[in-house]
């Protein structure tokens, strides 16, 4: 995401920049509300249902709404887990819900219903799967902004090594829906961006539907 001012990390289980962590057998019924209208325009934001980063996430289901409200220009969000090398087994049944309000440089909102966003080594999605809604709306006008939704991963970061990214077994039955009036806008069942640049990630989807 680059530089910025301040990062602001909210999971049910575990925030903040977590390294080696492994997350098990978790379970979150509560609705993470995020209201960050006055935070910073070079804030990064990450909202996840279950943890916001870690080597593993294992068996873990989300029932929790995540609404978010935010004039900060970079934003992740997802039903589980975010930068984790490994998410197996997990669920999220809970609607994501995104208000951004637009303007100025470039900004960014990555959504996925397990994860927003895979980036720089090789990461797996095993037997995992969304039934929440995601619903992402952009007030304001900017041709500088790009938005992408999933219903299992919002997009695939370019990386400068070689990656491998596997995503097998999973299913997506949430609705995915942006609006906004200007910019750069994605949306996918299973993947809402790969990037196209000249170190295009390795994309492997198998038995997905």
């Amino acid at each position: 995401f680059g530089d910025y001012i301040d990062d602001i990390y909210v999971g049910s289980i575990a925030g903040g920049d977590l390294a080696s962590v492994t997350i098990k057998n978790c379970t979150n019924h509560g609705n993470i509300d995020v209201d960050l209208k006055e935070a910073r325009e070079n804030s990064r934001v990450v909202v996840c249902g279950i943890s916001t980063g870690g080597t593993e996430v294992f068996n873990c289901q989300n029932y929790g709404n995540i609404n978010i409200y935010s004039e900060a220009k970079n934003i992740g969000a997802s039903g589980i887990s975010s930068y984790v090398n490994q998410i197996a087994y997990c669920s999220n049944y809970g609607d994501i819900n995104v208000n951004m309000t637009a303007g100025g440089d470039l900004m960014e909102m990555t959504c996925g219903g397990i994860s927003p966003n895979f980036v720089g080594y090789h990461h797996k999605i095993i037997s995992c799967f969304n039934k929440g809604e995601i619903v992402i709306n952009v007030t304001g006008e900017s041709d500088e902004y790009v938005i992408s939704g999933g219903g299992i991963v919002g997009k695939y970061l370019d990386s400068d090594d070689e990656l491998e990214i596997g995503i097998n077994n999973g299913y997506n039955t949430g609705n995915v829906t942006i609006n906004c009036s200007s910019g750069n806008s994605y949306a996918g069942g299973i993947i809402g961006l790969v990037p196209d640049n000249e170190n295009e990630p390795v994309v492997n989807v198998r038995s997905c539907y």
